[in-house]
């Protein structure tokens, strides 16, 4: 199908702002989430405990990765839902082609992932206020308690980039699935033998390349390479799929 009067940049602006009007149900399951790890970060991680004769020392660990972990769970099966039939007939309210409803969909998954990245450190910054109130004898550490704002800057813009893989990766996933059903199988299969094979130096690499970048501003550039190759597929296995139909 071919746009005639319309961009397809303003129609895909148009597919983007009715996705956000239309998807809102989606975000529930972003509130749900991060409050279910909220509570689950509520337990101490670890704990150590030292005492001698007049002193007892009990030092308790709190992390509120448990919540990151769920919000990545989260945008991971956004982005599959996304590519499922029920959500890619809502393209068909407007004369669009592929390009243009791919193209609303990155905005909805990019605008779902800054979303979820505040919000995930919000929840972190609420964990740190319900421990202050709870712990009735002892004392937190402020540096961990109070983080500097250039710690929380780079800690809201890492949980971005990430989701942004999570959700470019899943996207891909959904429309992989969607041109064949094996593939439900067949990828994850190939994910859980990955893992097991961890200590290949192939995928340390791989995996090192990304979590042990110490720069934020060459982390975000690998981060942008690697969503656009991942897109870059995705519209190629959407094209076939608009063929094959």
């Amino acid at each position: 199908m071919y746009l005639t009067e319309n961009s397809i940049l303003s129609v895909a602006m148009k597919q983007y702002r009715y996705k956000l009007r239309s998807y809102l149900e989606l975000f529930s399951g972003l509130f749900i989430m991060q409050i279910l790890g909220l509570v689950l970060s509520l337990g101490a991680v670890s704990s150590y405990s030292s005492s001698s004769n007049i002193l007892r020392v009990s030092v308790m660990n709190y992390h509120s990765s448990i919540i990151m972990i769920f919000t990545f769970m989260w945008i991971f099966a956004l982005s599959i839902i996304l590519t499922t039939r029920q959500y890619r007939n809502l393209n068909y309210t407007f004369v669009a082609n592929r390009l243009s409803s791919l193209t609303s969909d990155i905005g909805f998954i990019l605008t779902s992932c800054i979303l979820g990245g505040l919000t995930a450190s919000l929840h972190g910054m609420l964990l740190r206020v319900i421990i202050y109130f709870s712990v009735d004898n002892g004392e937190l550490l402020p540096s961990m308690f109070k983080p500097s704002p250039s710690i929380l800057f780079t800690g809201i813009t890492a949980a971005i980039l990430y989701m942004m893989i999570i959700g470019a990766v899943g996207y891909l996933f959904g429309l992989l699935v969607q041109t064949n059903k094996l593939f439900a199988v067949l990828i994850p299969a190939l994910f859980f033998a990955a893992i097991r094979m961890y200590i290949d130096p192939y995928i340390t690499d791989a995996v090192e390349f990304y979590i042990k970048e110490s720069s934020l501003t060459l982390f975000a550039g690998k981060v942008i390479v690697t969503v656009f190759v991942f897109f870059l597929f995705s519209m190629i296995t959407s094209t076939r799929m608009e063929v094959r139909r």
